[in-house]
């Protein structure tokens, strides 16, 4: 059973995340200890969904909520002050935050998905067929 194509997007936002947020920690202080730990983390909670992990399955699950709640958050203040001359930017990623969290939600709640972790964490799914 090969990676769902839904499991490689969500490694794909993961790998961006880790990415815009390297460059941004560079452009301000430089990369410290406590960035790196980040990085780390973001690391092995994609090597462990790409082992079939239900724990990692849930943890960014639960991850995913919290960003689409803020998110939302944000863009409904945003449009409730876009009168008052909110940046476009802000708009750019709060929608971005609402899109990319809502669809690792919905990745991984995915009855294909949570199918093939299981088979997979159970040495099952094979990579090559």
């Amino acid at each position: 059973m090969k990676v769902p194509g839904k499991i490689i997007v969500v490694i794909v936002l993961l790998l961006l995340a880790i990415a815009v947020d390297t460059i941004a920690q560079l452009k301000r202080d430089g990369l410290e200890a406590g960035y790196v730990i980040g990085v780390v983390v973001r690391a092995l909670l994609i090597v462990g969904l790409l082992k079939g992990s239900e724990g990692v399955r849930m943890v960014l699950k639960a991850f995913a909520f919290i960003g689409l709640f803020f998110s939302g958050m944000a863009l409904v203040m945003l449009l409730i002050a876009s009168g008052r001359g909110a940046p476009p930017m802000a708009f750019v990623a709060a929608i971005l935050g609402v899109i990319s969290n809502g669809f690792v939600v919905y990745a991984l709640m995915d009855q294909g998905v949570q199918a093939w972790m299981f088979s997979k964490s159970m040495g099952g799914a094979d990579e090559t067929n």
